[in-house]
């Protein structure tokens, strides 16, 4: 192994919820990983390929997009080699192209804070109920789990604790990072507040862990269980490409 590819994108790993939902997977990021490791042994040697999620708390891929119906269809085992093939693609051209060396003066500092979570839009029981009497098995798990945690008396957490960091890689570039699933319009928020707009952001860090998903997994199903404030993401028409 002659070197290590690290890279950022920031894309929800959801396509392997359409055909096993109720698996492990590491979704298209693992299949990204296995090609860019084989595609990249010409470029610079065998190495190592290590994802890290970005800002994908409302971005889903764009593979899945019924542009005309103004959805998202139901992914298939095809569309997570294609993601993942096409994102490899774009990783290995990327490093032919002139990039810009560092001499790394690196620091770090962390901290957290307060989310306020906006109950309002959390959806009532009756909502939870008819989902619970869906065809769809998903639909009729989640209906049932978060029914009768609601007819239980659990109240809906208001606020969670979300870690946030800056690691500075050089006195003129740095990455923010969040622990959260920070939608991706936080980009331009904190390149305005921090008054840098190179600042790369990572999303759904925790204490500066990566996504490193098992290959062998990668084509089952999925890595994470909604919550009643998510639901209805699903609806908003992202022009990501995953």
């Amino acid at each position: 192994m002659s070197g290590v590819f690290l890279f950022n994108y920031g894309c929800h790993a959801v396509i392997a919820y359409g055909f096993a939902w109720d698996a492990i997977s590491s979704d298209y990021p693992g299949v990204c990983r296995r090609l860019g490791e084989v595609l990249g042994d010409g470029v610079q040697g065998r190495a190592h390929c290590q994802f890290i999620q970005g800002l994908a708390g409302d971005v889903r891929p764009r593979v899945l997009a019924d542009l005309d119906g103004g959805r998202f269809r139901r992914s298939t085992p095809d569309d997570l080699e294609t993601a993942g093939g096409q994102l490899a693609q774009d990783v290995l051209e990327a490093l032919n192209r002139p990039g810009e060396r560092l001499a790394l003066d690196l620091a770090a500092v962390s901290g957290w804070f307060q989310a306020r979570r906006d109950v309002a839009q959390i959806q009532p029981l009756a909502h939870w109920q008819a989902l619970a009497r869906s065809d769809d098995e998903l639909d009729r798990n989640l209906g049932r789990y978060w029914a009768g945690r609601l007819q239980a008396g659990w109240s809906p957490v208001r606020a969670v604790p979300w870690e946030v960091g800056l690691i500075r890689l050089t006195q003129e570039r740095a990455v923010a990072w969040l622990a959260g699933e920070a939608v991706a319009e936080w980009q331009g928020h904190l390149r305005r507040w921090l008054r840098d707009g190179r600042l790369m952001v990572w999303g759904t860090v925790r204490r500066c862990a990566t996504i490193c998903p098992q290959m062998s997994f990668c084509r089952k199903g999925a890595m994470r269980w909604p919550s009643p404030a998510s639901t209805g993401r699903q609806d908003r028409r992202r022009s990501q490409q995953g």
